[in-house]
């Protein structure tokens, strides 16, 4: 399976203006940010509360005003804690194919993953984290001219971080790397099947090992078991079904994978705290 098949099959703004920008708070369908990876560039940035964050499995906890830098085809999650916070996806090719040659020199190595730039930017940084704020804040509120002002953010925001020696070479730890393309294999296995049975020597069988060694890396990527990863991620399904395609209860758990009702309901409000009927509720209110 190619890399670039991998990748979160999700269209991030439009054509013309590939950038989006997502507010997530607790009633968010995707509240919690599951594993995975986009050729785009993204930007998050706390309000509120805590979000625990892992780039590349390394760990990054943020606090009220921090901003995480995430390269294009980086894996990532996150884990909020009462958070609030703000997501910014953009295409970087898009500041190339608008720029002279003398900028796009800088632009194509964060685009092709040749650069890396800094992950984590605390509230202590306010040149990085007050471009952030601005660019968060256009995309936000959409004013006349938007774009342009994006645009100009954009270029402000990489002008700042190399004059700050924030974007570096990158270099991979080849020891990790079979077992990172494996981990991509496996969530993009995941993602067209995730709504049929799957059992665990099925997912085994995907990657080529045991299940028990399944079990220990994929723990390591993701904090849970494959099945856990898998009916969190039925669960998300159907959150975002009921509140986006507006399916009643039993509609989004049938489409989402589950064919027990009763079984859902005690999975659902174990994960959300609420019983989908409440959850839905909450949508149409």
């Amino acid at each position: 399976m190619a890399y670039s098949e991998l990748r979160e099959q999700r269209a991030h703004g439009t054509p013309e203006f590939p950038m989006q920008y997502y507010f997530v708070d607790q009633t968010h369908p995707r509240y919690e940010m599951a594993l995975h990876w986009h050729n785009e560039f993204e930007i998050v940035h706390v309000r509120s509360g805590r979000f625990d964050a892992f780039v590349r499995n390394q760990p990054y906890p943020m606090l009220p005003g921090d901003t995480l830098l995430i390269d294009c085809g980086a894996l990532h999650r996150g884990v909020p804690h009462a958070c609030v916070y703000e997501v910014l996806v953009f295409d970087v090719s898009m500041l190339r194919r608008h720029s002279i040659e003398s900028m796009s020199r800088y632009i194509l190595p964060i685009l092709n993953q040749s650069a890396h730039v800094r992950t984590h930017f605390s509230s202590s940084d306010p040149e990085v984290t007050g471009i952030v704020e601005r660019i968060f804040a256009a995309a936000r509120e959409q004013e006349t001219f938007f774009e342009l002002a994006l645009f100009s953010l954009f270029f402000e925001l990489f002008h700042t971080l190399y004059r700050q020696g924030a974007v570096s070479v990158t270099v991979e730890d080849r020891r990790d790397l079979p077992q990172l393309r494996c981990m991509m294999e496996l969530l993009s296995w995941i993602e067209e099947h995730y709504t049929e049975p799957v059992t665990l020597a099925d997912l085994a069988g995907v990657a080529g090992v045991s299940e028990k060694y399944l079990c220990r890396f994929f723990r390591k990527y993701t904090a849970e078991t494959p099945m856990a990863y898998i009916i969190r991620k039925r669960i998300d399904s159907a959150c975002n079904r009921m509140c986006c395609e507006g399916m009643n209860v039993t509609e989004a758990a049938f489409a989402s994978g589950f064919n027990d009702p009763s079984y859902f309901s005690r999975r659902f409000r174990a994960l959300k705290g609420i019983t989908p009927r409440a959850y839905l509720a909450s949508c149409e209110g």
